[in-house]
């Protein structure tokens, strides 16, 4: 069986896992989830998938992590997803800690 590189994507974006006992807060734009504090992950963002302006989009969902008074934010931003976002995150001070790759990027050279 071959699998495509778009439906390993798909498969890929379309997967989230959080504990039982998790808050969820989801969106037709975003899903965050807040972890129970024996995760090293706290809060993350597992969705991200704006209907209007991403930089408004972005905007709503700092708010909305902001008031779960936690330091940090694991923001999963994947692939096929609006490209503005890794540098508008950046803009504000965030940084990549950990970068998967689920399929090679087109071109990408895997030998």
């Amino acid at each position: 069986m071959s699998l495509s590189a778009e439906s390993v994507i798909a498969a890929s974006n379309a997967w989230s896992w959080g504990p039982d006992n998790a808050m969820r807060v989801e969106t037709d734009e975003y899903l965050l989830i807040r972890n129970p504090d024996y995760f090293d992950q706290a809060l993350q963002l597992d969705r991200f998938s704006p209907a209007g302006q991403v930089e408004d989009a972005v905007a709503a969902v700092l708010d909305r992590a902001r008031e779960f008074g936690l330091p940090d934010l694991y923001w999963f931003a994947r692939r096929g997803g609006p490209a503005a976002v890794t540098e508008l995150l950046r803009a504000r001070g965030a940084k990549a800690t950990v970068t998967l790759a689920v399929v090679p990027e087109p071109g990408e050279d895997t030998k």
